[in-house]
């Protein structure tokens, strides 16, 4: 419902790709467990990523974004931020680091009470900035197109 668009894009990946990917679901049991570990809601759309993917991360296998890791991204995400001299108190409360990229020098994160739904933002160095970037995607369904079609382009040598 919510990614469909991700799942159309990965079913491509997968098949175009000479290495196999396969999208390895949680349990609702694990999906649960996260929720109460992290003491957040979570949306709607992060629970379908989760239920498609949540158990190796799908796509992202190679960044930290299987709902086990996603129990310590936080952390991991406010040690980035301080080696990189940023406050901590630019992530707010209720963000839940959803990945945090291979090399662990980048994370994305949605925040609990921005709805079923919610848009995607992501910490990074920029060539001019370090931050996070409000609003990078419209969704997480956008937001995984958006890896996903990254990831075909370099393997059409784009």
């Amino acid at each position: 419902m919510y990614l469909d668009k991700a799942k159309e894009s990965f079913t491509r990946l997968s098949q175009i790709s000479r290495v196999s990917r396969e999208a390895c679901p949680c349990t609702l049991d694990e999906v649960q467990e996260l929720e109460n570990s992290l003491g957040l809601p979570l949306a709607k759309a992060y629970k379908e990523f989760l239920l498609w993917a949540g158990e190796n991360g799908g796509y992202f296998s190679s960044d930290r974004a299987n709902w086990q890791h996603v129990r310590r991204n936080r952390e991991d995400a406010l040690e980035i931020m301080q080696e990189d001299g940023v406050s901590e108190d630019l992530l707010p409360r209720d963000a839940i680091v959803f990945v945090v990229y291979h090399g662990g020098s980048r994370f994305a994160f949605i925040r609990a009470s921005e709805g079923d739904d919610p848009p995607v933002h992501e910490y990074c160095e920029t060539f001019d900035s370090i931050g996070i970037r409000w609003n990078f995607a419209r969704n997480l369904d956008e937001y995984c197109v958006r890896r996903i079609k990254g990831s075909i382009r370099a393997l059409n040598g784009d």
